[in-house]
């Protein structure tokens, strides 16, 4: 047996050896400590960029946080070169007043020229934005949801056509675009690989009598609460919803979206975060204009207060992966003064109803059988608690080799705080309430603060996130909803922007390459130019393998985070020793082509008949050829082996012993 490094004998090593090891393990202690320490962003001030943007709200009696309980949800942003100019422009939705266009000049510097855009909106409750080549002639449009329809909301959704000179004209109506509804968001993509751009686009309900029931009320079609699949037919967009397998119901809590390709068949999937008691929604592409609605049969549980959502390949095993934003506190205190979970009984209740498994916490759900079934890892990974979160960002955005995560955080004010709904609920105040009919500003200024700082996570090669946001200027309290992550200074790391509620937005410079380091990263930012009626390739896929194993998958797709869109540029990064091998290009017609002699850098690729393969109803075959074996880490689905069913009591034991640590009533017999 090997004797335990406590029981060498000390004395037979020369005293300079042992101080030579201790020297050793100093150095290495303090060397990842530096590199635990060192922030890669810093938040800039906005007199030094001159974005002084902030989504300025006010209360009223026509509209407020008592009446129109999204009142609190920010808005988006977007970014994009509208100009051509090589540089990133910013756009910010305002929901209540001007929105902001802001050119990029150089130097993380921009002008405000709003005025001359003609960007300014209209509607008095403007949403998300998504950025798309429309008219496909080479500059980038602009698509603002509005809501109306509920209290005094009016308006319709804006389609700002960009004329190449900087101006824009609103024709949605032209395009069959201009809804009127609760709009929260809209995503552009090719889901019937005809060539051009469809549209979903994602509404949110307000609680009233149609969405209290059971699940069937998910059925019954609701024109402006339920979701809408557009059909692009010769450039005006018709309504395909109904037959399409899309669910366009009052309980449709939408707020975020997201488009991938999860089960890598080569066909643009959909997943939708629902807040409160609906369930996401996770629609497989059947590749006939059809999508089927599989959440139950891929996902063990989801979020309960669904928000927004991104897509990523989180583990660099060539599958999609992706996460999903709720609001649990990581503070003990803010976490025993809140409302996250519902009680046994009425999760309990819920799910008889039809309502699926969920849980009030950030979900990191992890791909481990090509789309068809994903893991929740959030806990694993420690990044399951940030709080009352909108905005996740899958980068690596210290271009190690690994995945990041950025949450954009806060509320302007917390309304599931205990103390103010037992205030609320006081007989006297409901009383005063019922009898005025009228906006109480004092009953909204009781409402706690709900500001929470931003939270940064650096990834590692097992799956697991430290928190390093202290040391990346993330310490300030703020309500920062819409986020998107851009290369505003050209220099090849991403920085992120945030929309802020009655604050100015933050620009967070990415100081991971300069130019005069020593450790300059490995990376690859690709452009992408495809043909026909949508050039800027909106649903290409792109599989780079590596030296290492390794397989990252991204696409380019319209819409991110919440309610924001960002730029097609797509950033792969190598860890040290890890280099470059190919990398497979699917285009949206699922013709594809393989890259090999990759060079480091700025890079662009153009879709040429001469390079590309067709694979028709094959690519799937393609994609899994391409990545097979690169998985780092494999699972076996062994479900259909169970064959046992065991039955458990539904009685709650919390209802009669309410300090027990955890149920009993799930003490099954384990299985080793």
């Amino acid at each position: 047996m090997m004797p335990s490094p406590l029981s060498i004998n000390c004395s037979s090593f020369p005293i300079s050896f042992a101080l030579l090891i201790c020297t050793l393990l100093f150095q290495s202690c303090k060397s990842n400590i530096d590199k635990d320490s060192q922030g890669i962003f810093k938040l800039l001030d906005p007199q030094q960029t001159n974005v002084t943007f902030s989504n300025n709200i006010t209360e009223s009696d026509s509209l407020n946080i008592l009446d129109y309980l999204y009142f609190y949800n920010g808005a988006g942003v977007a970014s994009a070169d509208f100009n051509n100019d090589g540089l990133e422009d910013l756009y910010f939705i305002s929901n209540q007043e001007s929105n902001k266009f802001y050119l990029n000049t150089g130097g993380l510097k921009f002008k405000d020229i709003t005025d001359k855009a003609v960007l300014k909106g209209s509607g008095n409750w403007k949403t998300g934005v998504t950025v798309v080549d429309i008219n496909n002639d080479g500059f980038k449009d602009i698509y603002v949801s509005v809501v109306s329809g509920y209290k005094s909301l009016k308006g319709k959704n804006q389609l700002y056509i960009n004329n190449g000179n900087l101006t824009f004209t609103d024709k949605a109506a032209d395009y069959g675009l201009d809804f009127a509804g609760l709009s929260t968001q809209a995503s552009f993509f090719d889901y019937d690989k005809d060539g051009d751009l469809d549209m979903f686009l994602l509404t949110h309900s307000v609680h009233s009598n149609d969405t209290y029931g059971d699940s069937t009320l998910r059925f019954k079609y609701n024109e402006i609460a339920g979701d809408h699949l557009f059909r692009n037919d010769n450039n005006y967009f018709t309504d395909v919803t109904k037959g399409s397998g899309i669910y366009a119901a009052s309980i449709g809590y939408g707020l975020g979206i997201t488009i991938s390709d999860f089960n890598n068949d080569g066909w643009d999937d959909i997943y939708i975060s629902n807040d409160f008691f609906e369930q996401d929604y996770y629609y497989i592409n059947q590749q006939n204009g059809k999508f089927k609605e599989k959440l139950k049969e891929a996902f063990g549980h989801t979020s309960l207060f669904s928000m927004g959502s991104a897509a990523g390949d989180i583990n660099l095993d060539g599958n999609m992966d992706m996460v999903s934003t709720d609001m649990l506190p990581s503070d003990m205190k803010m976490l025993k003064s809140t409302i996250n979970d519902e009680p046994l009984d009425i999760y309990n209740l819920e799910v008889k109803a039809g309502f699926y498994y969920q849980n009030s916490r950030n979900s990191l759900q992890l791909n481990v059988a090509n789309g068809q079934k994903f893991v929740d890892i959030g806990l694993y990974s420690g990044v399951a608690a940030t709080d009352w979160t909108w905005s996740p960002l899958i980068q690596d955005f210290d271009m190690d080799g690994q995945k990041d995560l950025f949450f954009s955080n806060g509320i302007k004010k917390r309304l599931n705080d205990l103390d103010y709904l037992k205030y609320l609920g006081d007989g006297n105040v409901v009383n005063d309430f019922d009898k005025n009919k009228k906006f109480d500003r004092t009953k909204v200024e009781k409402m706690p603060d709900g500001r929470v700082a931003n939270v940064f996570y650096r990834g590692d090669s097992a799956l697991k996130f430290t928190d390093v946001s202290d040391q990346n200027d993330m310490k300030t309290l703020s309500a920062s909803a819409g986020t998107v992550n851009v290369d505003l200074d050209n220099d090849g790391d991403l920085e992120i922007v945030t929309n802020n509620m009655n604050e100015p937005a933050y620009i967070y410079q990415n100081n991971r390459i300069l130019e005069d380091t020593a450790d300059h990263p490995s990376f690859i930012t690709y452009s992408l130019k495809f043909n026909g009626a949508n050039i800027d390739g909106i649903g290409t896929k792109l599989y780079m393998r590596t030296t290492a194993g390794k397989v990252d998958h991204q696409e380019i797709q319209t819409s991110t985070a919440f309610q924001s869109s960002q730029n097609n540029n797509l950033l792969f990064t190598f860890s040290k020793g890890d280099k470059p091998l190919a990398v497979l290009v699917v285009w949206p017609d699922n013709s594809y082509q393989t890259v090999k002699n990759l060079k480091l850098g700025r890079q662009k690729i153009a879709w040429n008949k001469a390079a590309i393969s067709l694979a028709g109803k094959n690519i799937s075959g393609i994609i899994s050829e391409f990545i097979k074996g690169s998985s780092q880490f494999k699972y076996e689905n062994v479900s259909s082996t169970m064959i046992a069913e065991l039955k458990i009591s539904q009685t709650p034991d919390f209802n009669y012993y309410s300090l027990l640590p955890h149920t009993y009533l799930k003490h099954t017999p384990a299985i080793a």
